[in-house]
């Protein structure tokens, strides 16, 4: 995808927050002037472009900052956090119950 701006954009900006990672990345910049009515002349900077969410302990940030150009493509997980502990209560739980009988095989 394609983006304009009226201010040269750095070519990553990420936001932390709530435990996810925002990723706005901007690449390939193309400077040019335009001309509106009433305005003038005006400097667009016109970006390939791609933003994601993801959570923060699914992707490493630092990597993404040095490296946006990997990332043009990136999607994002669709297992959500909660699902993933939904999976995992649910391993536990056949852990436990196994175990338990197990332990009253024995006695």
């Amino acid at each position: 995808m394609r983006a304009r701006f009226l201010e040269p954009q750095p070519p990553a900006r990420l936001v932390e927050r709530g435990g996810k990672v925002y990723a706005f990345l901007c690449l390939n910049e193309q400077a040019f002037e335009e001309t509106y009515e009433g305005s003038g002349a005006v400097t667009v900077y016109e970006y390939d472009y791609h933003e994601f969410a993801e959570s923060a302990d699914a992707i490493d940030a630092q990597d993404v900052q040095a490296h946006p150009e990997k990332y043009m493509s990136y999607t994002p997980d669709p297992q959500t956090m909660e699902s993933r502990l939904e999976k995992l209560t649910a391993q536990i739980n056949a852990l436990a119950a196994a175990q338990l009988e197990m332990a009253t095989k024995e006695a």
